[in-house]
């Protein structure tokens, strides 16, 4: 989960640029690699983890809370921005 959460926070601090170029170092690409690669890390397992983490929040909750989530999809690559896709 930690190498999930790296990757995804270095993919999101750097929008524009391919994902060698946000990941910075040897150390990160091989590891995001390995993630990728690994038959272990299945799409499955990557939502239970978020949907764990997700409700860590609300432990101890009393009451009623109403959970939220943006399924919103962009494709600027129509877009001639610099930065930008």
């Amino acid at each position: 989960m930690a190498r999930l959460r790296e990757t995804i926070e270095a993919w999101a601090a750097r929008r524009a640029g391919t994902l060698p170029e946000k990941l910075n170092g040897r150390s990160p690409r091989v590891g995001a690699d390995r993630m990728f690669n690994n038959p272990k890390g299945t799409h499955r397992r990557i939502l239970q983890a978020h949907r764990a983490e997700s409700l860590v929040p609300l432990e101890g909750f009393q009451g009623q809370a109403l959970l939220l989530h943006d399924a919103t999809v962009r494709d600027d690559s129509g877009l001639d921005v610099d930065g930008l896709g």
